[in-house]
């Protein structure tokens, strides 16, 4: 399997994980249907473009990861820079469920208006 393969599968994991966590915490806090799909489906579709950004933006992470983070002439296996690719995207997901725990807490959605 291809690099590519490999993120989309994960992006579609880690996309279905986050969306089930927006969408059980919009119901705890008993937030309208309409609104509760539009979080869920934003964040699990951003979290699951999370995953393709390695992939589209790899020469820029390939710099910032051997120039900047790894910059000693070291012997780099295909499976290193997998996890590169892989963890990225993970920490993409992350900073989008941070992102949603912090913002719908200061920002309700309830005071919005969704019709």
């Amino acid at each position: 399997m291809a690099i590519p393969e490999i993120l989309f599968i994960g992006g579609l994991v880690v996309g279905a994980a986050v969306s089930s966590i927006v969408y059980l915490d919009c119901a705890r806090r008993e937030i309208p249907v309409k609104g509760r799909l539009l979080q869920t489906v934003v964040f699990g579709a951003l979290s699951f473009v999370g995953f393709l950004v390695p992939h589209v933006f790899s020469s820029q992470l390939r710099y910032v990861y051997f120039q900047v983070i790894k910059p000693r002439p070291v012997a780099v296996s295909p499976y290193e820079w997998l996890a590169v690719n892989l963890a990225t995207g993970f920490l993409i997901g992350v900073a989008l469920l941070l992102l949603y725990f912090t913002g719908s807490r200061r920002y309700p959605l309830t005071t919005f208006s969704i019709d």
